[in-house]
């Protein structure tokens, strides 16, 4: 599995920022860390369930004019093999999270503290978007992942 980040010609290491928790109020989305997108192919959107759904940052960002400037700059990257992913694609999986003390709500605002995934042994966490983790994850707006971990990253020669 490939994946993309925008913003950067590169992977530089000197660069990445460990996540941690916003001070600013809970949040759905710690600061830090690196974003990127699983790069789609034609075989995988053929046998995605919910094709409706697959969208990834580059698109979301032209279809809501957000920081298209940053689009011009991409590197791409896959994961080492033992890399620890936490994976969201279900209800199931966020109320794993909220298990495990990542994910709780307040008064209808939901928030994570990725920090403690971190914490727990994890590289990162990959959300794969569908309606019901569209509501539970609100600002979580397409496909992702965020890597907490730079250690578990290879980059692609370019």
């Amino acid at each position: 599995m490939s994946y993309i980040h925008y913003g950067d010609d590169k992977f530089e290491r000197t660069k990445f920022a460990r996540i941690k928790e916003r001070e600013d109020g809970p949040w759905i989305k710690p600061t830090g860390g690196l974003w990127a997108s699983y790069i789609w192919n034609e075989h995988a959107l053929d046998d995605a369930d919910d094709r409706d759904w697959r969208i990834d940052w580059k698109d979301w960002c032209l279809s809501n004019d957000y920081k298209v400037f940053r689009l011009n700059k991409s590197f791409i990257f896959d994961l080492k093999p033992d890399a620890k992913i936490f994976e969201v694609d279900s209800m199931y999986d966020i109320r794993k999270l909220e298990k495990l003390g990542v994910y709780a709500s307040n008064n209808f605002w939901y928030y994570t503290k990725m920090t403690k995934l971190e914490e727990l042994g994890y590289d990162g966490i990959r959300v794969w978007m569908s309606p019901d983790i569209y509501d539970a994850l609100y600002g979580w707006d397409c496909d992702s992942i965020l890597i907490f971990n730079p250690d578990c990253i290879i980059p692609q020669e370019a």
